[in-house]
């Protein structure tokens, strides 16, 4: 649940950088202007915020910022669902800058900046004066309010019925303004429902009053063709079927001297047959053929309709019977549309006041937290020296009217998945100042401090798994600075921290410790990360004690620091 691995190349004075840190508190310091703030600008980088170009150092044309991270079980859902499969329960995230421009990658792939940020905004948050934040982004408070009271699985159910509530709402708006429009068109498809279903039309009728006409308008070239037909194959003295029937008498006689002729007697009696049943239908056919003028009349009329049908409503006769069906369903919904809109008024009031009355509920229970909430994070202010600083959590709640039309307390908070409740957290840290959003906080130290307090009580609940802080030690020392050392021990029990600082107090906490130094390297300064061990990191924190003269007193100082620091 950590950065295993940082690596930064080129940036700025950074040459090339490899940093392993360690799950637990993670201690950066260094004299100022070696380059500290240059590891957080590359976290910074890495989480998707705008780097410049003039970030690019002079050993080549880009700089390139990595890390390896190992990503906690309770992500991999959410990371799967946006596309991104970790290898070994790792992602390996990099992103480069170039003089054209930056390029993002996750596990190799490219990726927008608005995914990269996405994706590691749940996986580290970074607290400085520009840091990255979650906590000042205010639709984030209700959520760590909810977390912080363990109200997840009641705030689903509030979303469940606020997503049933507005289904129905959004059913009922769409019917009414669908019955309005039937409505005002209803004289209109009542007219046009009577002229379809005057026309009485049939599926078909079309294609078989054309081929009925086809046939009377050619009815004389018909019958002489049948005529003629009919005497070929049966009527004339030499027609087919005298020929095969003669033929088969031939076939009879001779079968009686040579029985191989027996074989074509069945062909020419079926043929003799066949030609005899054509005869018999073409007479009946000649017999019905006739000419009557009246019925061309009638289904020329009767075509001219469907035509002028088809023509006005723009569809073939297909089309106007599906319309006919329509327009009778149209009528009858517009019938019974009182009906089922009074049905539809009934479940969106119902689904309304069951969302609001777990809604409330749930207002009542933040409302009760947010004070201990309140009083949990002014007693880790206090102990961070800032004992003046007035945390509030700001509830504002829409309310429901008896007339069942919603009002709204204040005019910023609006009935949602989370229920009736917009949060945020505020702070004052003048007295007699009133509080205000968090984000509106300027100083960087003071900013990191707030955050550190936040961080400590939801640390528990808290589910990113890297914490960054910056500028955390501006304007403290001495005990104060050993408060912050210790809360940040404890939040590192939970996640894990990576913090910058010059404090030997606040140092001495650490369970890896990193320096950083400049060095001249050919005809260039260079930044560089050691990682202190044992007797070396003594020696840093007695250096940060009395700067570059370190005593035998400032190393006994050092070393009893560290010593209290293991109590």
């Amino acid at each position: 649940m950590a950065i295993l691995e940082l690596n930064i190349r080129n940036l700025v004075l950074v040459r090339d950088v490899r940093i392993e840190f360690s799950r637990g508190l993670n201690i950066i310091t260094g004299e100022t202007g070696t380059g500290k703030s240059l590891l957080i600008n590359g976290l910074s980088i890495l989480v998707g915020e705008k780097a410049s170009r003039d970030l690019i150092g002079r050993n080549g044309k880009s700089a390139d910022v990595s890390a390896v991270f190992e990503v906690p079980s309770e992500l991999m859902p959410k990371l799967s669902e946006m596309g991104f499969e970790p290898d070994d329960d790792v992602l390996i995230i990099r992103r480069v800058l170039r003089q054209s421009g930056t390029r993002s990658y996750i596990n190799g792939a490219p990726v927008t900046r608005q995914q990269l940020r996405a994706v590691t905004s749940m996986l580290i948050d970074i607290h400085g004066q520009h840091g990255h934040q979650v906590l000042l982004d205010e639709t984030s408070h209700i959520q760590f309010l909810d977390r912080f009271g363990k109200l997840e699985s009641m705030v689903k159910e509030v979303a469940q019925r606020y997503r049933r509530w507005q289904s129905l709402l959004t059913r009922l708006r769409e019917g009414k303004e669908r019955l309005s429009r039937l409505r005002e068109m209803r004289d209109f498809m009542e007219y046009q429902l009577s002229e379809l279903e005057e026309a009485d039309l049939r599926e078909g009728e079309d294609e078989e009053i054309s081929e009925r006409l086809n046939v009377l308008t050619n009815i004389e070239k018909i019958r002489q063709a049948v005529a003629t037909a009919l005497k070929l194959l049966y009527e004339a003295e030499d027609s087919a079927h005298s020929k095969v029937s003669h033929a088969l008498e031939l076939m009879k006689d001779a079968s009686g001297f040579d029985s191989r002729l027996k074989e074509f007697i069945e062909p020419l009696t079926n043929s003799e047959s066949v030609l005899s049943d054509i005869g018999s239908s073409l007479s009946v056919y000649m017999e019905d053929l006739s000419y009557d003028p009246a019925e061309i009349e009638a289904l020329n009329a009767r075509l001219a309709l469907i035509n002028r049908l088809k023509s006005k409503y723009k569809t073939d006769l297909k089309g106007l019977i599906q319309l006919r069906e329509k327009l009778r369903n149209d009528i009858n919904e517009l019938d019974l549309g009182d009906f089922r809109i009074g049905e539809l008024e009934r479940q969106v009031e119902e689904a309304r006041e069951e969302f609001y009355e777990l809604a409330l509920k749930l207002s009542a229970r933040r409302r009760e937290i947010a004070s201990i909430f309140k009083t949990k994070v002014e007693a880790e202010l206090a102990e961070l020296g800032m004992g003046d600083a007035r945390f509030e959590v700001d509830i504002q709640s829409a309310q429901p009217s008896e007339s069942g039309i919603d009002t709204v307390r204040f005019a910023v908070s609006r009935p949602s998945e989370s229920g009736i409740d917009t949060i945020k957290f505020m702070i004052s840290t003048v007295p007699g100042e009133e509080p205000r959003p968090l984000m509106r906080i300027v100083s960087g130290g003071e900013l990191s401090r707030i955050m550190l307090a936040l961080k400590v009580v939801l640390a528990e609940i808290d589910v990113v798994p890297t914490l960054v802080f910056d500028e955390i030690d501006v304007g403290i020392s001495g005990r104060i600075a050993e408060a912050v050392g210790r809360k940040m021990k404890k939040v590192a029990a939970h996640r894990q921290v990576i913090a910058v600082t010059h404090l030997p107090q606040i140092a001495v906490f650490a369970d890896a410790h990193f320096k950083v130094e400049k060095k001249r390297a050919a005809d260039s300064l260079e930044t560089t990360v050691k990682f202190l061990e044992n007797n070396e990191r003594v020696m840093e924190i007695a250096s940060m004690l009395t700067g570059e003269k370190i005593t035998d007193a400032s190393i006994q100082q050092a070393r009893e620091l560290l010593k209290i620091a293991k109590l």
